[in-house]
């Protein structure tokens, strides 16, 4: 150390490389933890904001029509008893919005959203949870649904035109039935887990172990 007065000065010693290194790591370390802290938010945020949108898609056409956006002649924007006071308050001849987009009616239904949303003949209740068109005999409710001639309880049973199923029981017709995914038969195609085995009665044309072994 050389002294000057009051003045000390230190003679320049380079930091040893393990000091070296845990300088460096510090600022990587932090980084690491901010970009992991920013992907969950992003994460977070994105499913949110899908939510919503999944949650909305029932209604948008509803949602867009009454509300000053809507398609409206232009006639009808000069109406003396139009009001707006969008997004609290909108009025237009036999369209009222209040609190846009969580209340409207109009002549084709009405909204409270997220609850109910009444377009039409269709009906949403907790939309994506539950919907149903009673002009076209066709909705869901959490996992029970119908679809034209099909309807059913997934994974419980499910009836239709060319399958009907309990649980993993199957059946097709009278030569095509089985247990999913244990055993079942498909005219002269019958399997046993990976065993299986296609002839006709007792004649065996072909067979194997899949996928291991294959004889025909």
């Amino acid at each position: 150390m050389l002294g000057i007065g009051d003045l000390s000065i230190y003679p320049y010693r380079p930091a040893s490389r393990q000091n070296q290194s845990s300088t460096m790591r510090l600022p990587a370390r932090q980084s690491s933890v901010t970009i992991w802290t920013m992907k969950s938010f992003l994460r977070g945020f994105f499913s949110v904001v899908l939510l919503l949108v999944c949650a909305s898609c029932a209604s948008s056409k509803r949602m867009t029509r009454i509300s000053p956006f809507g398609e409206m002649p232009r006639q009808a924007q000069l109406d003396r008893d139009r009001i707006n006071a969008w997004p609290l308050v909108y009025h237009q001849r036999d369209t009222t919005s209040l609190l846009w987009p969580i209340v409207d009616i109009d002549d084709r239904g009405f909204a409270i959203r997220p609850l109910l949303n009444v377009e039409d003949q269709v009906w949403s209740v907790l939309f994506p949870l539950s919907s149903y068109s009673f002009d076209r005999k066709v909705g869901w409710f959490l996992t029970a649904y119908k679809y034209e001639d099909y309807l059913g309880v997934f994974p419980l049973f499910h009836k239709g035109d060319d399958i009907d199923s309990i649980g993993p029981f199957w059946r097709e017709s009278k030569d095509a039935y089985g247990i999913f995914p244990v055993a079942g038969k498909f005219s002269d195609l019958v399997h046993i887990g990976p065993v299986w085995w296609e002839g006709d009665g007792w004649g065996l044309e072909q067979g194997g172990v899949f996928p291991v072994i294959y004889a025909g």
